[in-house]
């Protein structure tokens, strides 16, 4: 259930960049919503130590379901819509309501459908890519890999200083600093450097960028990796 929901962020966050900044001006503000999900695991491990080592270990999750509650709330009274096709929508709505008028339409009507088919068109989506296109296939193998190296490092970086070094667990947590450090420093420039690649690609292709220009930059970081 965690990984459920906790999936949602990514895309939703993605499509919310999407929404707002245009493929040029994109890469600055991923480079700064990708702090996230690199510090946040970090920043969680370092405060689980405190809090298991001083009350018990059923409050890592108490703590981590009462700050999901915060920030599910905060979500609900300060974050906007930003899908053009329900803002358009709406104020469709609006302008029909105000003025009378039942001619009003946008570019996205052709796009209008029910909640339930929205709901399955979607959840059924990512399967069917996933089954039909190699290149989702590929991808999805190389972020498993990825990811699940990273998330072994995370659990048993700890044990480093707890079994070898002697350190008390809260204490121990602390050295979690230093990945969440050397994580931020190249996120940003790995994001930067992507995006400078990504404009003098496309400023070659006539000026239009494709999404295989933020390719290249995953060779070179694949092999630094191993």
């Amino acid at each position: 259930m965690a990984g459920l929901f906790g999936s949602a962020t990514l895309g939703i966050g993605g499509g919310t960049l999407s929404d707002l900044f245009r493929a040029q001006y994109r890469g600055k503000a991923v480079a700064i919503y990708s702090w996230s999900p690199i510090l946040a695991p970090l920043v969680g491990a370092v405060l689980g130590g405190f809090i298991s080592q001083n009350t018990t270990w059923r409050w890592t999750f108490y703590a981590s379901s009462l700050l999901s509650i915060v920030i599910q709330l905060s979500g609900l009274i300060f974050l906007e819509v930003t899908y053009p096709p329900l803002l358009l929508r709406r104020k469709k709505a609006r302008q029909a309501k105000a003025t009378g008028a039942d001619d009003l339409y946008t570019e996205y009507d052709h796009l209008d459908e029910g909640r339930v088919q929205v709901l399955s068109t979607n959840l059924f989506r990512p399967f069917k890519l996933l089954a039909t296109q190699p290149i989702i296939q590929i991808l999805a193998l190389y972020n498993a890999y990825f990811y699940g190296n990273i998330y072994i490092l995370y659990a048993n970086y700890i044990d480093l200083w707890t079994n070898v070094y002697g350190e008390f667990i809260e204490i121990a947590g602390l050295n979690y600093i230093a990945i969440a450090i050397g994580s931020s420093i190249a996120a940003e420039c790995c994001t930067l450097i992507n995006y400078a690649i990504f404009r003098k690609l496309s400023s070659r292709n006539g000026g239009t960028g494709v999404p295989e220009f933020r390719v290249p930059i995953m060779l070179p970081a694949t092999l630094f990796f191993k």
